[in-house]
């Protein structure tokens, strides 16, 4: 838990911090989560993920807002029996 930790706040410390100061096309995210399913009589199971998000905004109209995003993700599961 302390290494996820760590990795986040470094990540966040390396990457540029700002806000709508200027329009850009790109847009950068990142998710990390957990979770587990219900308790189960022959086994658990847990797992845990991290998620880039890259956005590029292709075009604008007057009501929409066309994105592509490319979202690679990471999961490690645990089986516990």
């Amino acid at each position: 838990m302390v290494k996820e930790v760590l990795l986040i706040l470094l990540f966040s410390i390396v990457i540029k911090m700002s806000a709508q100061d200027e329009r850009s096309k790109f847009a950068v995210g990142f998710n990390y989560g957990l979770g587990s399913e219900f308790n189960n009589k022959d086994y658990t199971f847990k797992n845990h993920f991290y998620k880039l998000q890259l956005y590029y905004k292709w075009k604008e109209t007057k009501h929409f807002k066309y994105e592509i995003l490319v979202q690679p993700e990471v999961n490690f599961g645990k089986i516990s029996c």
